[in-house]
């Protein structure tokens, strides 16, 4: 757990971090401890649905992409649950299968694919 928290802050926030028990460094345990489980959620939610996408149609990066989210998660608003729209956007139950594929050593996905969905 460690070594993949200093490879995301190397590659994705451009520090290294030091060898050693990291967590406690992390301000977020002591600042907002309510706060941490939601960005889990968000990341499962985010791999799971980029992973669904390539599955079906090879490349976020493109404008019909963007119509997908427009579509399965954005137009209705909070008249659908959120965890109804993921189901009915995916095709499945929200589960942690895609972010563990995504954090085991053997995939060769893009770890910036992740946060590129932000700046779409």
């Amino acid at each position: 757990m460690n070594r993949r928290f200093r490879e995301y802050s190397r590659d994705n926030l451009f520090i290294e971090i030091p060898t050693g028990i990291v967590w406690p460094h992390d301000s977020i345990y002591i600042s907002h401890p309510f706060y941490l489980q939601n960005y889990l959620l968000a990341e499962i939610i985010a791999c799971q649905i980029i992973h669904y996408y390539k599955e079906e149609y090879k490349s976020i990066f493109h404008k019909e992409f963007l119509n997908y989210l427009k579509i399965n998660y954005f137009e209705q608003g909070a008249m659908i649950r959120w965890d109804k729209k993921i189901k009915r956007g995916t095709r499945k139950e929200l589960s942690a299968d895609s972010l563990l594929k995504e954090l085991t050593a053997g995939q060769q996905s893009n770890p910036r694919e992740i946060g590129q969905l932000y700046l779409l």
